[in-house]
């Protein structure tokens, strides 16, 4: 037993006197050490293969029940931290970042804990008020800005949702501001908001459509104020399309 650590070893029973009850007690022993160092290598070995619901169920006394406890407290322990972490990651996995680990840890499985609430908090968060931006763009609002604070790639997406509202806000604040020129009979307003791909061809395309306009009403007042003195050699000759191009014509 002491050179080798073999429990299975055995006293052999030669005599039913003192000697003999000796090594009856003796092997007794090594039978609950056996049993009880058994269960345990059993035990810590499924732990380290990631299996916590095994348990030493070995009657075991003084030192051997202290271990039994300990053991099978922390194969406990950690079976409900597992249990909840793989809950949590499950409802992750659905788009749900409500969901916090509730179970009562200790040393580096509470560390883990708040580590992992954390991490959920901020996503839950994070989402949360991109989801709400969202639903206000939705509904024509590009006022709504993401306001938690976030690191790393959420930031990043924090960044770029944000961005992208204040120059979708920019280009129909600027739009805006050139439509009621326009129905105000004022030609002169233009898109000055600086904007990047369909944005910025659709800021082109009402600047063009404006300096057409600009062009031809200009041409146009030309024309009718040269028939007003009575001069009707005038014409309208500025470029034009469509209903602009018929205007030209019958002008």
């Amino acid at each position: 037993v002491e050179r080798q650590g073999d429990f299975s070893v055995r006293s052999p029973v030669l005599s039913q006197d003192e000697i003999g009850s000796s090594a009856s007690a003796f092997n007794c022993l090594l039978d609950a050490l056996q049993s009880s160092i058994s269960q345990t290598n059993t035990v810590m070995n499924k732990m380290a293969e990631g299996e916590f619901n095994h348990r030493i169920t070995v009657a075991c006394k003084g030192e051997l029940y202290s271990l039994k406890q300990a053991t099978n407290n922390c194969a406990n322990s950690l079976e409900q931290a597992m249990s909840e972490i793989n809950h949590v990651i499950d409802e992750m996995s659905q788009g749900n970042f409500s969901t916090q680990i509730n179970t009562p840890m200790q040393g580096q499985l509470a560390t883990l804990k708040q580590n992992i609430n954390g991490s959920l908090n901020t996503l839950d968060h994070t989402i949360g008020e991109i989801v709400t931006v969202m639903a206000n763009i939705e509904q024509g609002n590009f006022t709504q800005q993401v306001n938690s604070t976030a690191q790393g790639t959420l930031k990043q997406l924090k960044d770029s949702v944000n961005n992208s509202v204040s120059s979708l806000s920019g280009a129909i604040n600027n739009i805006s501001q050139v439509m009621s020129a326009l129905h105000d009979g004022d030609f002169s307003k233009r898109v000055e908001q600086p904007l990047q791909g369909q944005l910025a061809l659709l800021k082109n395309d009402i600047n063009s459509s404006v300096d057409n306009l600009a062009l031809i009403i200009t041409d146009i007042n030309s024309v009718m104020s040269a028939v007003s003195k009575g001069d009707f050699t005038q014409l309208v000759d500025c470029d034009a399309n469509g209903e602009l191009l018929t205007l030209k014509y019958n002008i």
